[in-house]
């Protein structure tokens, strides 16, 4: 096995990488400005978190960061995916209005 702090680790390395992968299809042009600002507000709070988690060695503290985090990344992903729908949305019925 690996170890708390190598799973710490990960956990920050990867959610690094999550967060720029959300963010990507806003430079790419694949969806608006409302898409990029929330991709990146919701992704400085789950880096935040993960770093708290890395950070957080032992204890009370230690547990209470993980929860948060695991509580946040479901918020944190239901948002992103909200957000996707609704920009579709409007794409979909803009040429509708007019």
């Amino acid at each position: 096995m690996a170890g708390a702090d190598a799973t710490r680790l990960q956990i920050l390395l990867y959610t690094v990488v999550l967060v720029a992968v959300a963010a990507a299809p806003w430079p790419m042009g694949y969806f608006d400005a409302v898409y990029g600002i929330a991709s990146l507000i919701l992704g400085a709070g789950m880096l935040g978190l993960a770093i708290n988690v890395y950070r957080r060695r032992s204890g009370s503290a230690a547990l209470r960061a993980t929860r948060k985090l695991f509580a946040f990344s479901i918020l944190y992903l239901f948002a992103l995916f909200a957000i996707l729908l609704l920009e579709v949305m409007a794409r979909a019925i803009a040429p509708l209005i007019g």
